[in-house]
Parts: structure tokens; C-alpha cells; sequence
């Protein structure tokens, strides 16, 4: 399980499948209105939609950070034989 406290650097994305309404929110922030021992996984079964109440929601965590780290481990490598 992982402790929102351990990831305070990212994002939560909560986005309706219903209405579609979405939001992206900084774990830090959300930390403010949530017990420090809240996870990511009771976060997923609490949540639910601001707009429409329901509780037909996807939780995603969203990496913000330093992109050149990230875009070597997203370049395709070569196909083999060329």
C-alpha cells in the first residue's frame, strides 16, 4: 500500500467515467483535508465524483517532475536486424 505521504511530489487525477468531469490535484494538498496515513488504494475506494456523486471514478497518480529523466526510458529502441 502505498502512503500518500511517500509520493508528496505528484498529482492525484480523479476523472468521472459518467459526467467526465476531471481534476488533478497535488498530493500535497490533498494531504491537507486527509489523515497522514491515507493510501492511495482507500483513496480509490472513497472516492467519488464532485459533479454528479458518483462513484464511477478512476484515480491515477500523475509523476511531475524533472522530464529529461523520464523521456530516455520512453525512446523506442531500435528494432533488431537494422
Amino acid at each position: 500500500m502505498t502512503l500518500l505521504r511517500t509520493i508528496t511530489g505528484s498529482h492525484l487525477s480523479i476523472e468521472c467515467r459518467t459526467c467526465e468531469h476531471s481534476v488533478l490535484t497535488p498530493i500535497e494538498e490533498f494531504l491537507q483535508k486527509v489523515p497522514n496515513d491515507m493510501t492511495v488504494e482507500r483513496v480509490k475506494k472513497a472516492a467519488r465524483c464532485s459533479m454528479c456523486g458518483r462513484k464511477t471514478v478512476e484515480v491515477r497518480i500523475v509523476y511531475v517532475g524533472n522530464s529529461a529523466l523520464a523521456i530516455p526510458a520512453g525512446i523506442p529502441s531500435k528494432p533488431k536486424g537494422n
